[in-house]
């Protein structure tokens, strides 16, 4: 058959050949999980009726009742049987599971993947290495003319005279050897100038 149709949920029509493979692994893996926990309940159910027996068993053996004793135990033989089974169904099933989750997300990994390759090479597409490394050489000029231009409004503005710099350290260097009044030719205390003009 080419379409495999399932009539769950009060007769609704689906159409499983339609559904994406993501949507069909998840409802697989919900399918394991619920097949899992059903047999698990069908174990501990076993495995209790297995220790009914067992009880059982034991009473009976105190009142001598060695017939119904066997019945009993044999029960409970063929309970933990059964459950022994349901534990191998449920280590496979648990094995199945897992398989497919590993899928799903290695799925998804490729996907995701494959996703942000595509979109790296949609940004990239316009770009050229050399244009890079033509961009990269303009960015490095533009940040050494910033730095030029940084350093040049730094700098103190206004002349600068190194004579004057020097005519102003030798003056500065008398302090030391010569007194304050001397160095600036002031007249002493009490006493007076007179600038005799020439007529």
């Amino acid at each position: 058959m080419d379409k495999i149709y399932s009539w769950w949920y009060g007769g609704e029509l689906r159409d499983e050949s339609r559904s994406s493979p993501s949507q069909s692994l998840a409802q697989s893996i919900n399918e394991s999980m619920d097949t899992i926990d059903g047999l698990t309940t069908k174990r501990i159910l076993l495995l209790k009726k297995a220790k009914d027996c067992d009880l059982e068993a034991r009473k009976f053996k105190k009142e001598n009742n060695m017939v119904r004793a066997m019945a009993c135990m044999k029960q409970k033989q063929h309970y933990e049987s059964q459950a022994q089974m349901y534990e191998g169904m449920i280590l496979n099933m648990e094995k199945t599971s897992m398989a497919l989750e590993t899928t799903a997300t290695s799925a998804q990994v490729a996907k995701t993947m494959k996703t942000g390759t595509q979109q790296m090479k949609n940004i990239l597409k316009d770009v050229k290495i050399d244009d890079i490394d033509m961009i990269a050489d303009d960015l490095d000029d533009s940040m050494r003319d910033a730095l030029e231009v940084s350093n040049a409004l730094a700098r103190p503005m206004g002349s600068v005279d190194p004579e004057e710099d020097d005519k102003i350290m030798a003056e500065m260097a008398k302090w030391d050897s010569d007194n304050e009044e001397d160095e600036l030719n002031l007249p002493s205390v009490g006493e007076r100038i007179y600038k005799i003009k020439d007529f």
